[in-house]
């Protein structure tokens, strides 16, 4: 998540930044937090670090900041290739092949060698079974500088203009930058390429060796926006409704988008402590509408005295998925089943390679709002079931999986039993390792589709969460120099320093850290110090 609230909209007349991205978690953490100020020159920035990266990928100062988002648009295409020995025909015109050999060294082995064949891009031919399919990816783009661009992002900026020009190094990967500064200015740009194609349509799949990419859509033609009306910009992977161009991609459905444009619309006062509430917001508004289908489904008749009561607690749910919410629990659990139970004709693996995409989402929402789906019909029966039938089953495999697991008291239910986090250390993948190095399990607040986007990966673990905020921003350009955030588990990546897990668990709670610039705070807020000496 990333969104901003203009001067207009806040009590101290400056924009807010919120930014929270979603990744993988992991142990150690995978951002490093670090404050520079270089008193020769002047050059100061509070920043997050990638490993091996110099320049800061998300950060701020005195005079501006930004936060990222994927944008989750289609930059990589396929195409099956017309080779003809050495060469492979595209557009009527036959082109040679390049080769470029690679070596990977070994320790204590031989060197391993081999080519990479290169047409439109690589040829995949080593690793999957269809032969000729080449990948094309902005990523390749000989003019694609995105560390140039971050160096810019982080250094060189004397306003919006600067960082506008700073955005136009990097092709990929696809990135959503929101960008706030002190003179009161918001904008939401985009990072990397949107394709022209021959056939857009076919984007999503491999393209017939006919089909190209013509060309990329200028830099003024992406869905940039700068300083919108009603001081309000949101960046959430949804898909933007303000393209001026076919644009393409995979983006999560509007749940969050949606929740916190309902939670920042109604005020023109925001202050740094109430953005906080919404940073870590369990709300999801569109769960009340499917909750309102369920319940109007479901006949009380057809249900057991348990099933009657988890019906009841559903239907005083406040749409919240915290840690001690047993409506939480009865949600989250039936739209586990329900995937299972309405794609039955798929088989149980394609199901489940279906579950980790996020269209299986807008599937799941398109189809709650559809009486009279085919897909309501359960492949195994004689009868054609309609959507009160099927979710009544849905209903009744969610309220026996919690029985049996969590035992007949409903008052065991509680959310945070079954949404769990575990930080997996890469030792970890050993079962006997992983008891020693692996962190965890931690009640965790948070959902897929809610503001705190702590999210199970499909069918494999349950609730268990693999990804969420992989830290969390604050900044109040009215304020700069205190600001708030939080990492996950630390800063240190070192299992014996006191920083390895020492935000853990005031991230799980929702709380934050002050992020200090001002020399003064900072030495009053000091643990130790380092000082190296040139020789």
């Amino acid at each position: 998540n990333a969104w901003l609230v203009a001067g207009s909209r806040t009590k101290s007349g400056k924009p807010i930044l919120s930014s929270d991205p979603h990744i993988t978690f992991s142990l150690p953490n995978l951002w490093y937090e670090a404050h520079l100020n270089c008193e020769e020159d002047g050059y100061q920035m509070y920043g997050h670090f990638l490993p091996l990266i110099p320049y800061p990928a998300m950060g701020h100062n005195y005079d501006y900041g930004w936060g990222l988002t994927m944008s989750y648009t289609d930059d990589l295409d396929l195409f099956q290739e017309e080779v003809e020995g050495n060469q492979y025909r595209v557009g009527g015109e036959l082109k040679d092949i390049k080769s470029y050999p690679q070596v990977i060294k070994v320790k204590g082995q031989k060197n391993f060698n081999f080519d990479i064949k290169w047409t439109r891009g690589p040829l995949a031919d080593p690793i999957i079974k269809t032969k000729n399919v080449s990948m094309s990816w902005a990523y390749y783009d000989p003019d694609n500088n995105p560390l140039q661009g971050f160096y810019h992002i982080g250094r060189d900026i004397k306003g919006l203009e600067d960082f506008r020009e700073a955005v136009k190094y990097g092709k990929s990967p696809g990135l959503n930058i929101l960008y706030a500064d002190q003179a009161g200015h918001i904008a939401h740009f985009v990072f990397g390429s949107l394709f022209k194609r021959s056939s857009s349509n076919t984007s999503h799949i491999v393209n017939k060796a006919q089909e190209s990419i013509i060309g990329v859509f200028d830099f003024e033609q992406k869905h940039h926006r700068i300083n919108p009306e009603d001081g309000i910009l949101i960046s959430t992977n949804d898909r933007p409704d303000y393209s001026k161009v076919d644009l393409r991609g995979l983006w999560y459905p509007k749940n969050r988008h949606d929740t916190v444009d309902h939670l920042l619309r109604p005020k023109v006062d925001w202050t740094i402590d109430e953005m906080r509430d919404v940073q870590v917001s369990n709300l999801d508004i569109y769960a009340r509408g499917f909750v309102s289908i369920i319940l109007k489904s479901i006949k009380r008749e057809d249900l057991t005295s348990l099933e009657k009561e988890a019906l009841d607690i559903l239907r005083k749910w406040n749409f919240e998925s915290d840690v001690e919410s047993i409506g939480a629990s009865i949600y989250n659990h039936f739209n586990y089943h329900f995937f299972p139970v309405v794609l039955d004709e798929l088989g149980k693996e394609k199901m489940e390679q279906y579950a980790l995409s996020t269209g299986s989402w807008y599937f799941h929402q398109r189809l709650m709002e559809d009486a009279t789906n085919l897909w309501w019909d359960i492949k195994d029966t004689k009868e054609l079931e309609s959507r009160p039938e099927a979710l009544t089953i849905i209903f009744k495999n969610t309220i026996q999986d919690l029985a049996t697991q969590y035992g007949q008291s409903v008052g065991n239910w509680k959310w945070g039993k079954l949404h769990t986090i575990t930080y997996p250390h890469p030792f970890g993948m050993s079962k006997l390792l992983g008891k020693f190095f692996n962190d965890g399990p931690y009640p965790m607040p948070g959902a897929i589709n809610v503001v705190n986007h702590n999210r199970r990966k499909g069918y494999i673990n349950g609730h268990a969460v693999g990804s969420g905020p992989s830290t969390r921003r604050i900044i109040d350009f009215a304020k700069p120099e205190l600001s708030y955030g939080i990492l996950p588990l630390g800063n240190s990546g070192h299992q014996l320093s006191p920083f390895f897990d020492n935000q853990r668990e005031r991230f799980i709670q929702g709380k934050y850290r002050a992020q200090y610039l001002k020399r003064e705070d900072v030495e009053q807020n000091l643990y130790s110090k380092l000082v190296i000496k040139a020789q």
